[in-house]
Parts: structure tokens; sequence; C-alpha cells
């Protein structure tokens, strides 16, 4: 123990130490919240996880820490570990600082004979000689084999850059697993951070012999306290006992009152905010995983016709196994519309594929009044552009007399149409063949184009195609089925490069649904009064034609050249005159 604590008795409880650093620092003196969480970290069990919200100062807190741990005991050994090498030096750096400026911390500082004082490791005054210097930072990747330490930190080693996808996240597992490793008899880790998913490392951490702790930026609602359980840190529960109308309020007012929380709110988004300052970890899989299954509307479907009108309900369909994260589920439509009218318009869209094992996709997507509704979803494993694909999807247009097929024109460059030519022939089915290429990263315009479909529920899915979506795959184990599943494919993707180890569906669903953009715009509620009025003035001039001049002539065609070629619907304010092209009907779609 140095002399400054020996002969000060109050600064060896952690609490006074800290506010004496703080004064040092000319910082205010520290709040509640930090009050308790430096006692836990000096107090706690030999393994624990600290969770604050960000902006607390938990590294500084840590920091004082370190040195109050030294002050005790000169012979102590700390490996800082953070999830680089840099921040784990900024650390490092704070602390080497705090030792040389604070009188308190005179006795620890190195001297300029210290053999080893840099920003990545040094020893403290009155050490004694060893392999490992008093402090040691690393990154969480770094070669932790060697080290040894008594007291091991784990400032923020998870970060958004490396858990945003499960392989990384196994990746940060096996790293952390080796702490253990290097720890001294009686030795203690702590952990500092803030989850960041669902499936964080830290929530992970509490079946593994670590206590957890959490300080969230406001007082729980009765909800996320359940949620946080024995987590949330007992000065709070205790407060919110004793006055249930604090919830809702700043848990530390003197540092981040209701007006700041609200400028970090409107700044982050409601989502991030609560999981990053409420430490709410329900609200994580919203923010990475944008599309979720309850989004879709679930029916069966005819081929010919659809209901004007759907009401987004919340009946369970469950017959049908979900495939999405734990609460999530299929929801059948609340009412449906009890007129049927033959769809504006029926698109096959395709996702090519070479031999291996990639798949073909392909959907068929029919749309009314500004609703998409899949009727089918076919993929074909490891075939390319064999025969028995390229018949397959020409009879799947044939059965759909879809007026479109959209095929992505990125792989071969388009081959793929000149290859389909043949077989639509031989099917009897002509459809205008367009090509589409994309020059954006593909997870982020997939999750651009489907978001807001899926959310606003205008995607309705053929209760046949989840169901199909579940059968077996021919020469694939079981567990390697799971990423050809469309509904995988829907609740895991993700705006970050590489999310989906297989995305062949989901791809040809965007194609399809990107086809229809335009259309979307559509006000179901108006387009169906406007379809009521067209019909209304057609009977009125089918009964003057019949009942009062049956011999009067038939009403000329008004539809132009483009409705009676694709049998697609144009309303009035849609139609144009054109001049009719004199070859057939192809086009090229603009990238």
């Amino acid at each position: 123990m140095i002399p400054p604590l020996r002969d000060a008795p109050l600064l060896q409880d952690v609490r006074n130490f800290t506010a004496s650093a703080w004064k040092h620092l000319r910082l205010p003196n520290p709040t509640p919240v930090q009050y308790q969480m430096v006692h836990w970290m000096a107090h706690g069990p030999d393994r624990l996880v600290v969770k604050g919200f960000r902006g607390i100062g938990k590294s500084w807190l840590c920091s004082v820490f370190c040195c109050w741990t030294w002050a005790l005991d000169a012979d102590a050994k700390i490996l800082v570990a953070s999830g680089s090498a840099r921040r784990a030096g900024d650390f490092t750096t704070f602390v080497r600082q705090l030792i040389e400026t604070w009188d308190v911390l005179e006795e620890l500082r190195p001297g300029l004979n210290a053999l080893r004082d840099s920003k990545l490791s040094f020893d403290v005054s009155g050490s004694g000689i060893a392999h490992a210097p008093s402090m040691t930072s690393l990154g969480v990747g770094g070669q932790l084999t060697g080290n040894r330490a008594d007291l091991i930190i784990a400032d923020d080693v998870e970060t958004e850059s490396n858990s945003d996808t499960p392989t990384k996240r196994e990746k940060l597992v096996a790293h952390v697993q080796e702490f253990p490793s290097i720890l001294s008899p009686s030795g203690k880790i702590i952990f500092l951070g803030t989850d960041q998913s669902e499936e964080s490392l830290y929530r992970s951490l509490e079946g593994k012999g670590y206590t957890v702790r959490v300080w969230p930026v406001r007082y729980p609602d009765p909800g996320l306290r359940a949620a946080l359980s024995t987590t949330l840190a007992p000065e709070i529960g205790a407060a919110l006992d004793e006055d249930p109308t604090l919830v809702g309020q700043p848990t530390d007012p003197t540092r981040f009152p209701e007006e700041e929380c609200l400028v970090r709110e409107g700044e982050l988004g409601r989502s991030r905010f609560s999981l990053q300052f409420n430490l709410d970890p329900r609200m994580s899989d919203a923010d990475r995983y944008p599309l979720r299954l309850s989004d879709l509307v679930v029916m069966p479907l005819d081929p010919e016709v659809a209901p004007e009108r759907i009401v987004y309900g919340n009946r369970i369909a469950a017959d049908i196994p979900c495939l999405g994260f734990k609460g999530d589920r299929y929801w059948t439509p609340l009412s449906v519309a009890e007129r049927c009218l033959p769809y504006q318009g029926k698109v096959l869209a395709l996702d090519p594929a070479g031999r291996g094992r990639d798949g073909t996709a392909a959907c068929v997507l029919g749309q009314l009044h500004g609703f998409l509704f899949l009727l089918d979803m076919q993929s074909w494993l490891g075939e390319g552009y064999s025969d028995e694909v390229l018949g397959a999807i020409a009879r799947l247009a044939a059965q759909y007399k879809v007026a479109h097929l959209v095929v992505e024109a990125n792989f071969g460059d388009g081959m793929l149409l000149r290859l389909l030519e043949p077989h639509l022939h031989r099917s009897g089915h002509h459809c205008s063949l367009d090509e589409v290429k994309h020059h954006t990263q593909k997870e982020r315009r997939i999750v651009d184009t489907l978001e807001p479909i899926i959310q606003q529920h205008r995607l309705v899915v053929h209760d046949r195609v989840l169901v199909s979506d579940l059968r077996p795959l021919p020469g694939l184990s079981e567990g390697a089925q799971l990423p050809y599943r469309l509904a995988h494919q829907l609740s895991r993707i993700t705006r970050d490069r590489g999310s989906l180890h297989r995305d062949d569906r989901i791809d040809a669903l965007a194609i399809g649904a990107a086809w229809w953009k335009d259309s979307m715009a559509q006000d179901a509620q108006r387009r169906q009064v406007e379809v009521t009025q067209h019909l209304m003035l057609e009977e009125i001039e089918r009964f003057q034609r019949h009942a009062v001049n049956p011999l009067s002539p038939p009403p000329p065609d008004r539809r132009g050249w483009l409705e009676k070629v694709t049998g697609r619907t144009l309303t009035p304010g849609q139609r144009r005159r054109s001049q009719r092209p004199d070859g057939p009907l192809t086009r090229r779609a603009r990238a």
C-alpha cells in the first residue's frame, strides 16, 4: 500500500478514491450511478459484467479502479483488452497520464530508469521482477497466449463491426474464452460494454459464471424490468420499489437530464437509443434485422384473381412453422373484401446461378391496387442452365400467364434470356423478356426494396409457398438446408455485406418487387372506389345497350396497345399515347 493511502484511510474506500481522482481531473463530483459502478468493480465477484449506458464513464471509472488496485498492491498485473488495439492503447495511455500527473500516485511513477514504459505496456514503481508488465493492452484478436494477469479488463470488446454476423460473434466468443487461461489464481475478470444484439456476447456470459449488472439511462418500465430481471442494478430496483412514479425518468439526472435524453433519442432513433441507452436487448433484432415475418400477410391465393382489399390482422397461422426469431409469427388477414378482381399484372422474376451450391430461384408476383401477391416460389440447386431448369421456368411462366419475365443480367450478361426463348416458344406462352442490372451492394439493395413493402403489410404470401419452403432439399444434409429457406433469408438479412450465406430466393423476390415499384404508390382504398365506379359505368352502358337500344353497335375498345398486348390495366392518368413498335414487345430495363 502506498503511503498516501496509509496516511489517509478514507482513500482506501474506492468511492472516496474516485472522488479525489475526479477532483484532480477537474470534473464535477461523481454521480450516485458512478459510485455504484466503481464500488461494484471493486467488491463484486471474480467474474462480473458492467453494462451502463453510453457516456456514463465506464472506462474512466475502470481506469481509476486500476490505479486504486496498484495503490493497494503494486505487484498486481493488469491486462486490458478492447475491440481494437488502438482503443486498448488509449485506455493504457490515460492510466499512465493519471499516474504521472496525480500527486497521490507519485509512488507508482515508473521513472526514467524504467525498463518497460510505453503506450502498450509499462511497469509501476515498486512492482517486482516478472515476465508480465504491470499493465498490458491488446486488441481482442491479439495474441493472448504467454500473458499472465491478476486482473483482466475487457473494455468494449464487442463492437458493431465484430459482432454483426453469427460468424463474427463465434470468433469473438472464441477469443474471450482464452481469458480464464491466462488469469492468475484468484484473479478477476471485468467486462465493460453495451449489448449490440439480442445474441450479444454479454448476454451469453450470464450462463458461464459471470454476474451481470445493468444501469440504464432511464428507470425501466415493468416490461423492461422483467426482461432485465436480476441483472438490473439493485439500487435502481430499490428506488422503483419505493417510488413507482420514477418510471421513465433519468437515473443520472446530473449528467443526463431528460432534455439530453430526448436529444440523444432524436439523433440515434428510438430503436438504437433503446439498445444503447436503455440497454434493452429486445430492440436490437428489430434494428438490425429490418424484415419481420410477422409483417407478412399469409392466406390462400388464386392464380387469376385477388381480393380488391385486404386488412392486416393478428390471427396466427399456427399450422405453418415459423423460422423467424423468438416471438415472430405468421399472420392471416383480419378481413378480406368479398369482391375479387383480376391481377393488374403478373411478373416472373429470376435470380440465375451457375453450377455448384448456388440456386436458381424464380418467383411469381401479382400486383393489384398496390399490393403484391407472392403466388409461387421455386428453386433449383446446382443445375445451372440445364434444359430441365429452363423448361421448368418456361412452364411456370405459362402456368401463371405472366406478362413479364425479368432476369438479373449481372450473371452471364443476358445469356439466360437467349437460352430461355426456345423453351418459351415450345410452351406456347409469349411474354416480354426484360433484363435488370444492379450496381449497388446486394444486401442493401434487397433490404431497401423489400423493407417498405413488408413493413406496410403490402406483401401477401400464398400459404402454399411457405409450406413448400419447408420441404427437404435433395443432396443436402438437414443442417445445411436452413440457409436456402425463404423465411430464413427474410428474417436474417441485414444491410451488411455477407450477412446471408445464401440469398437466391430473397433476391428473386426483391427483383420482382422492384419491377412493381411504380405501381406500389397506389392508394388501395382510392383504387377500390375507382374500380367500383368503373364497373358501375360499364353496367349502366350494358343496360342501355341491351335494354334501351339493343340494335346499337358495341362501344369502341378504348384500351391502349400496351394494355391489349400485356393485359396490364393502366389508370387514365398512367395512359400515354404511343406508337406501336415495329418489332416484338421487348425492352431492356434501365439499371
